[in-house]
């Protein structure tokens, strides 16, 4: 009797466990063109701008591009922005969304070390425009050199190619590795 007691007893808390835990739905998503997020964290569709960041574009967000979706504040980004970030913002971004991220230095320096799942595109390269096609350009694009002088003429390049959102690293790939962050070689 304790033995068939057991098993119902075993049977129903295994089933009411079944049906409790089912999928778990993503209530928060990205506009289209502006990225894939990657999370189910709430979270602005690009991140605040940190006070040292400084914002190189043409255009930059109104206030009034505000809009509710399902209870989370979406901001709209302007139709094409270069951003030069600071190391936090970058790795942010390259961690939490389907960031394409581009090591525009020479194959040399970039087989001495890269960052994670960076392609390399040289921007000294004369085929450098044409390679750039392959990439999504509605997805963002984060831009990386040494110390940052190449990647913000590679970024303006990327724009004037119909880019939508270029995130540039500031200082490249030296800041990057001062401030602790992991390279592969």
């Amino acid at each position: 009797m304790n033995r068939i007691f057991f098993i119902l007893c075993l049977s129903g808390c295994l089933f009411s466990c079944k049906t409790r835990y089912s999928e778990s739905v993503n209530k928060y998503t990205t506009p289209p063109g502006i990225g894939i997020l990657t999370t189910d964290l709430p979270r602005y569709s690009k991140p605040p701008v940190p006070p040292h960041t400084t914002e190189a574009t043409e255009t930059s967000p109104n206030p009034d591009d505000v809009s509710v979706v399902e209870d989370s504040i979406v901001i709209s980004a302007p139709e094409e922005s270069i951003y030069t970030v600071d190391v936090s913002t970058f790795s942010w971004e390259i961690g939490i969304r389907q960031t394409q991220i581009i090591d525009v230095r020479t194959l040399t320096e970039y087989k001495e070390g890269h960052i994670y799942d960076a392609i390399n595109m040289s921007v000294d390269d004369p085929s450098f425009v044409h390679q750039i096609q392959t990439l999504d350009k509605n997805s963002p694009v984060a831009v990386y050199c040494r110390s940052g002088i190449r990647s913000i003429h590679a970024a303006k390049i990327l724009k004037d190619n119909g880019f939508r959102i270029i995130y540039n690293l500031n200082g490249g790939l030296n800041q990057w590795i001062k401030n602790g962050k992991e390279i592969i070689k």
